[in-house]
């Protein structure tokens, strides 16, 4: 098994360029992709099953307190944490394709004032 790991690592080094690795900005902008789908897959499959499955109803607390606490069913600190690595994901997918495009955007022209120049000096540009 780990012979053939190595196989396939040595096969991939081999075929790659190795100016491209997939921890410079490509691969942190896919990880983030793929970390913000993730987390969202994540998010509407604890969801779905929390309101389809009726764990709501049923928590286990509740009848072995005797009642005596009655807790508020809701979906849970972990549920509402997943949120906001899900936006951080989204937002750092935003800022990389936003430098992305401002270092490809043309820079604005040159203003020259020969007026504040008027010593005959030459302008090479």
């Amino acid at each position: 098994m780990v012979k053939s790991v190595h196989n396939l690592l040595a096969i991939l080094n081999a075929t790659k360029n190795p100016t491209e690795p997939i921890f410079g900005l490509p691969g942190c902008l896919w990880t983030n992709v793929v970390t913000a789908i993730l987390g969202l897959t994540v998010l509407m499959m604890f969801g779905i099953y929390w309101a389809t499955s009726g764990l709501n109803q049923h928590l286990a607390l509740s009848y072995i307190a005797a009642e005596v606490f009655a807790p508020d069913p809701s979906l849970g600190y972990s549920y509402w944490l997943l949120l906001p690595a899900v936006f951080c994901s989204l937002t750092n997918v935003g800022l990389i394709e936003l430098r992305r495009y401002l270092l490809e955007k043309d820079p604005p022209p040159p203003t020259i004032k020969v007026e504040n120049h008027s010593d005959g000096t030459i302008f090479l540009y």
